[in-house]
C-alpha cells in the first residue's frame, strides 16, 4: 500500500490481515455459566477477511474501503504521508463528507438524547432549551480550546489547519470538533497480556469501546495509518476527522487504549493541559519502548480522568495507568486494582465483576490470544458496543469489529 516508509510492507500486511471480528477460528465450547458473573454469549460468527479496495487518492493519502458486502458495514482505511499539515489536508480531501456529517450529527445526537429525557415538556420550551444547548455546546468547546491551546503541540495545530483547508471547513469548526473527546468519554474494557500468559509469549492488547451502537460515530469508522516525518508509523483506530487517538498501535510495537475512570485516590480533573487523546497519539507516534511511553505520560500536562492500557511487543510487557491532572499511577500484574490478580496480565473491566478475570485466569497458562478477547471476553462480558479491537503487537495485526450503524447491532 505504501513504499514511502520501512513500515510499508507491514502496512500492506496489516491492511490485508485487518480482520473484522464478527468471528470462528475454532469452537472454544464455552458458556457464560462457565465463568463467574458472565452473562453474554460466545462469539461464533465467521472471521471476515477482505482485501481493501482503493476508492480515492490525493497527493499525500489514499482512501480504501473494507466491506463485507453490506451497506451498513464498512470500514475506511486511510494511508497518510508527509508533514502534519499534509496529513490533515489529505484527510480533509479524502473524508470531506464523512467529517462534515459527524461534526454536525454528534451535536444533533446529543440533543436527541436530552430531548428524550425532557419529552414531557411543551414544544416551545424544548425549542428554547435546544437553542441554549447548541450555544452551550459550542462555547464549552471554545472554552476547552482557549484553556488548552498553549499545551497543544504545533503539529496538531498544523494538522487541523490542513484538515480545514482540505475539507473546506472553518478552522475553528475543526478545532471545536476535536475538543469534543475532552468532554465525552466512555466505559470500556482494557487488557494487556504478555509472557507466560499468552500464546507464543506474544503481547496482546484489547480495547473495547462502549458507546451507543446507533450513535453517529458508528457510521464511518476509520483506521488511519500515518507515516509521519517525525516519529514512527502508527495506525489510529478511530473516527472521521478526530486526529487524537482512542486506540493505536505503532511500528515500534507499542499499543495504547483508553477507558473512562471514576475518580478516587484524591484525583481531580484539570481544565488546563494537553487534550488526553492528543497525549495518547504522542505515545503511539513517538514512544520507542514501554518505559518511553510512561515517560511521555509523566511529562505531559494532563487534564481528564481516564484509565489507559499499554503494551510493548519489544519489551514483552504491559501496564495499566490511572491518569488525571494530579495523579499518574502505573500498574503491573501484581499491583493493579482489578479483583483477580493474574501473572503477566493487567486489565480494567467494563463491569466491576469477576467475568473478565475468570476468563483470563482460565487461559493464562500460555493460552491467551486475540481470539480469547474477541470470542470470549468481549461477548461474554458484554463490552465493545461500538468498537472491539484486539492487537497482536509483535506480528503487527489488528483484529477488529465496529457496530453496524442504524441497526443497533453492537461490535
Amino acid at each position: 500500500v505504501s513504499t514511502q516508509s520501512t513500515w510499508g510492507s507491514k502496512v500492506k500486511r496489516l491492511l490485508l490481515a485487518i480482520l473484522a471480528i464478527s468471528a470462528a477460528f475454532y469452537d472454544l465450547h464455552v458458556l457464560a455459566t462457565d465463568y463467574p458473573d458472565c452473562n453474554g454469549k460466545e462469539n461464533h460468527h465467521p472471521l471476515i477477511i477482505v482485501e481493501p479496495k482503493l476508492i480515492n487518492s490525493t497527493t499525500h493519502g489514499q482512501k480504501y474501503i473494507l466491506t463485507n458486502g453490506s451497506d451498513k458495514f464498512r470500514v475506511i482505511i486511510l494511508n497518510l504521508t508527509g508533514t502534519p499539515y499534509e496529513h490533515g489536508k489529505a484527510m480533509g480531501e479524502l473524508m470531506k463528507d464523512e467529517i462534515a456529517y459527524l461534526e454536525k450529527e454528534i451535536t444533533n445526537y446529543g440533543w436527541r438524547l436530552i430531548k428524550q429525557l425532557l419529552h414531557f415538556l411543551p414544544n416551545f420550551l424544548l425549542d428554547l432549551i435546544e437553542i441554549w444547548f447548541r450555544i452551550l455546546t459550542r462555547e464549552l468547546n471554545n472554552l476547552t480550546y482557549f484553556l488548552e491551546r498553549d499545551f497543544i503541540p504545533d503539529y496538531f495545530m498544523e494538522e487541523m489547519h490542513g484538515m480545514a483547508d482540505g475539507a473546506g471547513m472553518d478552522f475553528m469548526d475543526v478545532v471545536r470538533y476535536n475538543m469534543i473527546p475532552e468532554m465525552l468519554k466512555a466505559w470500556c474494557c482494557l487488557i494487556s497480556a504478555w509472557g507466560n500468559a499468552t500464546l507464543d509469549s506474544n503481547v496482546f492488547v484489547y480495547r473495547a469501546l462502549d458507546w451507543d451502537p446507533n450513535a453517529p460515530i458508528s457510521k464511518d469508522p476509520v483506521i488511519a495509518i500515518y507515516h509521519p516525518n517525525k516519529g514512527v508509523p502508527f495506525a489510529d483506530i478511530g473516527f472521521p476527522g478526530l486526529i487524537g487517538s482512542f486506540t493505536s498501535i505503532s511500528s515500534n510495537q507499542i499499543a495504547i487504549g483508553e477507558q473512562m475512570w471514576g475518580l478516587d485516590f484524591g484525583a481531580h480533573v484539570g481544565l488546563i493541559g494537553e487534550p488526553w487523546h492528543f497525549v495518547l497519539r504522542d505515545v503511539a507516534q513517538f514512544a520507542t519502548s514501554i518505559w518511553d511511553a510512561m515517560k511521555i505520560l509523566t511529562e505531559k500536562k494532563r487534564t481528564c480522568f481516564i484509565h489507559l492500557i499499554l503494551g510493548s511487543g519489544k519489551d514483552n510487557l504491559g501496564r495499566g495507568v490511572y491518569y488525571t491532572s494530579n495523579v499518574l499511577k502505573f500498574f503491573d500484574d501484581k499491583n493493579h486494582t482489578s479483583r483477580d490478580k493474574i501473572d503477566n496480565v493487567v486489565y480494567f473491566p467494563y463491569h466491576g465483576n469477576r467475568c473478565v478475570g475468570s476468563i483470563l485466569q482460565a487461559f493464562s497458562n500460555k493460552n491467551i490470544s486475540p481470539e480469547t478477547y474477541y470470542r470470549l471476553v468481549g461477548p461474554l462480558h458484554k463490552t465493545g458496543d461500538s468498537q472491539s479491537v484486539a492487537m497482536d503487537l509483535k506480528n503487527q495485526i489488528i483484529y477488529f469489529a465496529f457496530a453496524e450503524f442504524g441497526t443497533g447491532i453492537p461490535a
